[in-house]
């Protein structure tokens, strides 16, 4: 039996490598993306003094992890379609065993060791890169101590792809029939075509349902979760429907070949028709890849650009200046000095900042604003909240504090907090209101109370929020201070900092995105390379008939081109849908409206350069396959 695997091994080498290939890439992106996560899990246990560090640790891990399950179930549908795709393609030597006396299990259990073989020999290269790629990535990272991935997840990993590998052999050669009768297969086959009309009958329903009825309907079963709903049913509906559109697809197309008598269409569609157990393996390993890949990058690009939004709303000034003493020339007299170079479009605010420190120095920086400032920063306020509470007197100082923050210790409004101190005074301050900010560890107050309970006087202030100013204003306003240190910090430059923040850790998952775009694009090309030298003979019939070379070579063109175009438009249209659902799920954890944005310039530009690639190489495989002389070839079949 060994010898035997070894030996067909050797005989099927292009199409092992196909397999090796494509679970080597597999292998390779699973560890090295489980390794990142591995890392940053870690990094988060050191770094859990940190809030701000935890929190950004967690958004990213979380993001990751998704991407990871995502990723994993990719993996194991394009390696059923690929492996279903090769197995059809050795139908013939199967059945040739099983006349010589081969039974079904023996078979079985050779196409088992053959898996194992190739599962062993791509999880070690596939180890090898992931390592290779991780040092060279891992970089990016300000890691505080880089780990390596536990052996233990190593070896569960093989376990999981020699197993699931075993599966899928098991269940994709239950279908080919090697020794069944006639009446079984019509049986099965009946069977399949019910399942298809059900398929499409209720496909048709689900999409005509979400476009017919309104939302009200939706909201009286569901409620809140209409929205969701909807998007689901699309989803489920387009699904179905796919098998139903690539036959109709090819068979309008079948119409219009014979109606305006195209022969280079004519043959591509009758070739797609006759193997469309493989074509449909790959249209759909198109369509996962291309869902996935512009599902992602819509997710991510809609996070960006929602963070992107309300980071905009909420830094809402161009400069912050910030003096190192409070002992500042008059209130008065700097406005009147703002008040000289101001034009229609220049705000200012003038505000005291201060940094605070608790038992365990944890920092807080207080910042005390007057009205003025809610034309340069717009809070998003929690339920049973109000801002203006913040400038009612009372027994304490009242202060407006992160959300996040308070929940990590537990406070809620009206809890009185004394363990903050600035050098060596003690402050005590009530929480009256709770907001959800871009800086978790900043808090507002009155600046009048606050310097009345610091100072005995109104009018300290140490920071000037201004917008609409020019560099020369800015410039001339500075020079009355003197000598007077201060920094000038660009808040524009912060806020895309905070989108940065926000948005940390998208990139590795993008360039898994591209990996997995560019790798199924290389495995389209050998499945095509695979299913043209299945056809060899038929190329040679069809010279033999008559049929010039350049006609056949612009069939494979035809073919390879509605193949990929069929596999990525439908790849899109699902995406759309799936970008709604993540969208209507992240919106509930947010107390903003989130905004759905799709990169079409970068997706569709990945999507033609993956089309050229196909192209480029169809040309070439089409080339080497009719170049040989036809006496040659009917010699050789």
């Amino acid at each position: 039996m060994v010898n035997y695997i070894l030996k067909n091994i050797k005989k099927n080498l292009r199409k092992f490598v196909v397999m090796l290939l494509m679970l080597t890439i597999c292998t390779t992106v699973v560890l090295f993306t489980l390794e990142i996560v591995f890392n940053l899990i870690y990094e988060m246990s050191l770094r859990a003094s940190d809030i701000i560090a935890q929190d950004d640790l967690e958004s990213m891990i979380m993001m990751l992890i998704f991407g990871v399950i995502l990723l994993i179930s990719f993996v194991v549908i394009i390696v059923d379609n690929t492996y279903s795709v090769v197995l059809f393609g050795r139908e013939n030597e199967f059945i040739l065993l099983n006349r010589l006396g081969y039974y079904r299990q023996r078979i079985k259990r050779m196409l088992e060791g053959e898996s194992v073989i190739i599962c062993s020999i791509s999880c070690c290269i596939g180890i090898v890169l992931s390592k290779i790629l991780s040092l060279i990535c891992m970089s990016r990272f300000d890691l505080m101590s880089q780990k390596s991935l536990p052996l233990t997840w190593y070896m569960l990993y093989y376990l999981a792809l020699v197993v699931g590998m075993i599966l899928i052999v098991q269940k994709d050669f239950n279908k080919i029939s090697i020794d069944l009768g006639a009446k079984i297969k019509y049986v099965v086959n009946e069977k399949k075509e019910k399942n298809s009309v059900l398929a499409m009958v209720i496909g048709l329903i689900l999409i005509f349902s979400v476009i017919v009825l309104q939302d009200s309907f939706f909201e009286q079963f569901v409620q809140d979760n209409a929205e969701l709903c909807k998007s689901g049913m699309l989803i489920v509906g387009i699904s179905l429907l796919t098998n139903e559109i690539l036959i109709l697809s090819m068979k309008f197309l079948l119409w219009v070949s014979i109606k305006g008598k195209f022969n280079a269409l004519y043959i591509a569609i009758t070739q797609n028709l006759y193997n469309y157990k493989k074509i449909k393996s790959v249209v759909n390993s198109i369509i996962i890849a291309v869902a996935f890949f512009v599902g992602f990058q819509g997710l991510y690009a809609s996070i960006e650009e929602t963070t992107r939004k309300y980071v905009n709303e909420s830094v809402n000034y161009d400069k912050l200046i910030v003096f190192d003493d409070v002992d500042l020339p008059k209130q008065e007299r700097i406005v009147e000095i703002l008040e000289e170079l101001k034009k229609d479009d220049s705000r200012y605010s003038i505000a005291l900042t201060l940094v605070l420190f608790d038992d365990e120095e944890h920092s807080l920086t207080l910042t005390g604003i007057d009205e003025s400032y809610y034309e340069m920063q717009r809070f998003y306020i929690e339920e049973n909240s109000d801002i203006n509470t913040i400038y009612n007197e009372g027994d304490s100082l009242q202060v407006m504090f992160s959300s996040k923050a308070a929940a990590d210790h537990d406070y809620v409004i009206g809890d009185v907090l004394s363990q903050y101190r600035l050098k060596d005074k003690q402050l005590e301050f009530q929480i009256s209101a709770l907001y959800d900010p871009i800086n978790l560890k900043q808090a507002f107050t009155s600046r009048k109370e606050l310097s009345k309970y610091l100072w005995g006087n109104e009018n300290t202030y140490n920071a000037i929020f201004i917008d609409g100013y020019t560099e020369g204003d800015i410039e001339r306003f500075m020079k009355y201070f003197g000598d007077v240190s201060y920094d000038i910090y660009n808040m524009r430059e912060y806020a895309e900092e905070c989108v940065d923040q926000a948005t940390n850790g998208t990139e590795m998952i993008e360039i898994i995105l591209y990996v997995s775009m560019f790798f199924v694009t290389a495995l389209v090309i050998n499945l095509f390379i695979l299913s043209y030298s299945d056809r060899k003979k038929q190329y040679v019939q069809l010279q033999i008939l008559g049929m010039k070379k350049d006609v056949i070579l612009k069939s494979m063109f035809i073919e390879s081109g509605m193949i990929y175009v069929l596999g990525a438009v439908m790849g899109v249209v699902i995406a759309i849908p799936c970008i709604q659902c993540m969208l209507i799920l992240v919106r509930s954890a947010l107390v903003f409206e989130t905004v759905q944005y799709i990169p079409y310039p970068l997706v569709i530009g990945i999507l033609v350069v993956c089309f050229s690639c196909v192209m480029l190489f169809t040309y070439i495989i089409g080339t080497c396959s009719l170049k040989q002389d036809i006496k040659e070839q009917i010699r050789e079949h």
